[in-house]
C-alpha cells in the first residue's frame, strides 16, 4: 500500500482540501484542529505544513475553491440556452442543496473567527447575486415570465438584503427554520411577486415553489 506522504504535493494538497472541506462543513472549522486532519489522512503535521503555512491558510483556500465552483456553476447555467424557468429552477435547487449542507457551525465559525473570510463571501455572494440574478430576471421578461412593471435593481436589492438579514449564524441558531427553509421561503415570496400570470401557471407546473433540497448540487 503506497503511502499518503509518497504522493506528490499537488495530489496531496487536494487530498487534504477535500476531507477539510468535508468536515469543516459538518463540523465547523474550530472544532477541527490540524491534528485532527493529519490523524485522519495520515500525515505528519511537519507535511501538513509543508502544504499549507497555517490552518488559516486553508481556509483561506477552501473559500477560495467554494467560490470559484459557485461562480462556473452559475454563469455556466445562465450562459446555456435553457429557458428561464429551468434555470430558475436548477439554480434555486442548487442554492437550497447547498445550504442544507452546511452545518450553523460553520457559518457561526466563520463570522466569529473569520471575519475577513466571511466579508469575502458577503461581497461574492452580493456581486454574482446582482450580476447574475439580474441577467436571469431579463431574461424571464423577455420570455413573458417576468411582470414588465416590476424594477429590476429594487427586486435584486431587496432580495439581496433579505439573504443577508437571514442567512446568519445569529438567525439560523435562534429561529426553528433551518438554512434551506430560509432559502425557499426567501425564494419563494420574492419570485411569486414578480412573475406574470403565464410565469406562476409555469412555475407552478415545475413545482419550483415547492422545490425539494434533496437533489443534488454542483455548488
Amino acid at each position: 500500500m503506497v503511502s499518503i506522504e509518497s504522493v506528490d504535493d499537488s495530489e496531496l494538497k487536494q487530498r487534504i482540501l477535500q476531507h477539510a472541506r468535508e468536515r469543516f462543513i459538518s463540523e465547523g472549522f474550530v472544532s477541527v484542529s490540524v491534528d485532527d486532519l493529519c490523524s485522519d489522512l495520515g500525515i505528519s503535521k511537519k507535511t501538513f505544513y509543508r502544504i499549507f503555512p497555517s490552518k488559516d491558510d486553508l481556509l483561506h483556500q477552501e473559500a477560495d475553491w467554494l467560490m470559484g465552483e459557485a461562480h462556473a456553476f452559475i454563469t455556466g447555467l445562465l450562459s446555456s440556452d435553457r429557458g428561464f424557468i429551468e434555470k430558475a429552477m436548477t439554480l434555486s435547487t442548487a442554492v437550497a442543496t447547498q445550504a442544507s449542507k452546511v452545518s450553523r457551525a460553520l457559518f457561526r465559525d466563520v463570522q466569529r473567527h473569520a471575519p475577513d473570510i466571511w466579508k469575502r463571501i458577503e461581497e461574492f455572494r452580493l456581486k454574482t447575486l446582482h450580476t447574475n440574478f439580474t441577467r436571469l430576471i431579463e431574461q424571464g421578461r423577455l420570455e413573458g415570465y417576468v411582470r414588465d412593471d416590476i424594477n429590476i435593481r429594487v427586486f435584486m436589492l431587496a432580495y439581496a438584503a433579505a439573504m443577508g438579514q437571514i442567512m446568519t449564524p445569529a438567525v439560523l441558531a435562534v429561529e426553528a427554520f433551518s438554512a434551506i427553509d430560509a432559502v425557499h421561503d426567501i425564494f419563494a415570496i420574492f419570485f411569486q411577486g414578480i412573475l406574470s400570470e403565464q410565469g406562476r401557471e409555469q412555475f407552478v407546473k415545475s413545482d419550483l415553489l415547492h422545490f425539494s433540497g434533496n437533489a443534488q448540487s454542483t455548488l
